[in-house]
């Protein structure tokens, strides 16, 4: 069908951001056959507890109707509003807990499935959703052929609950026909049965269908090799543009290192080869601060601009190349190399003095 079609060049798994993705945007996998498990189970809940006492009340209360008709006065308007109004009542008043279980059940098994969110991309408008085209499409689509394969068998197991549970009962009903309350009781007990023979079974149904669903949810979201390359590109950023980026970023540390440079207390060189700008004021700096580093041609440059602006240089090949590996731009010297430029430092002190 289309849906392998799609799937074919798909071979690797989701991503964590293509789950993640899905999930904001149309939230996990939900299979309602869960849903229908869980409210025939609160169903059975119900039947077993409240349902004994409460249809008794309702079979008490509408059989005075049937018993005593004329015991009611319909004279008027107002007298059947008030029957109706009674029957109502009392039917209200049975379905009300019944109703309230099953809307508890089936929230409690979606939540169960997947965690309350709001997306307002399932209710937001959409065009497409009553779309004719779109809806051959979903009619005549895989899934759709899977789910009215599960009604099929829904319907089987309904048929073949109800078979088992009345076929042991038949005769007794035959016996008991003219005694209507033997065989209402009866009656409850072989649909009680019924329904407890459809809830395990759509119980297992909805197992089975769990592991479909998220398997069918993981295969919709596989991944081509060219999509996981796309991805990484996307979150990564194109290689041409972060060496580019890189490329600026370097270029502007550049010219930064090279307007600190006359703010130097000393150039530490190693003639051509490598180049430290270092400031030490005595007062403002706990430690020797590093202002600019650079080797070939932006030691001399920065040799340059020193010379320029009277900033001393100190040629020391081994201490210049071991800073310039060591420190960092906007950054103190390292401890270790406190001793050997404070050396630099009292030498200039006192040729300059």
């Amino acid at each position: 069908m289309a849906d392998n079609s799609e799937t074919d060049n798909k071979t690797e798994a989701p991503s964590e951001k293509r789950l993640r993705d899905s999930l904001d945007k149309d939230g996990g996998p939900s299979s309602r056959e869960v849903n229908s498990a869980a409210a025939l189970f609160a169903l059975v809940l119900f039947l077993m507890t409240m349902a004994p006492a409460d249809f008794g009340e309702v079979v008490k209360n509408l059989s005075v109707f049937i018993e005593d008709p004329s015991g009611f006065s319909l004279e008027n308007g107002a007298d059947a509003f008030f029957i109706l109004q009674l029957a109502g009542l009392t039917i209200f008043n049975f379905a009300l807990p019944l109703v309230l279980m099953l809307l508890a059940a089936t929230l409690l098994a979606s939540f169960a499935q997947n965690p309350p969110t709001l997306i307002f991309n399932k209710i937001a408008p959409d065009l497409a959703r009553i779309s004719p085209q779109a809806g051959l499409k979903r009619l005549f689509a895989f899934d759709a052929v899977v789910d009215l394969l599960k009604s099929f068998i829904k319907f089987g197991i309904v048929a073949i609950a109800f078979y088992v549970a009345f076929q042991g009962g038949a005769a007794a009903l035959l016996v008991l026909q003219t005694d209507s309350a033997s065989t209402i009781e009866l009656i409850k007990r072989l649909a009680f049965k019924a329904i407890l023979i459809c809830a395990l079974a759509c119980a297992v149904l909805a197992v089975a269908d769990v592991f479909w669903t998220r398997f069918r949810w993981l295969r919709k979201l596989k991944m081509s090799r060219q999509d996981l390359k796309d991805e990484h590109k996307q979150s990564e950023g194109d290689p041409m543009l972060r060496a580019r980026a890189r490329a600026i970023a370097r270029a502007r540390v550049r010219r930064n290192m090279m307007t600190s440079v006359p703010n130097a207390t000393v150039v530490i060189a190693n003639p051509t080869h490598y180049a430290v700008a270092l400031r030490y004021v005595r007062g403002q700096d706990r430690a020797p601060q590093t202002l600019a580093k650079g080797k070939n041609k932006l030691a001399l440059r920065i040799r340059s601009i020193a010379e320029d602006n009277n900033v001393p240089v100190v040629e020391n090949k081994a201490l210049a190349k071991s800073l310039h590996d060591a420190v960092r731009v906007d950054q103190p010297i390292p401890h270790e190399f406190y001793k050997a430029v404070a050396e630099v430092i009292i030498y200039i002190n006192k040729k300059g003095g």
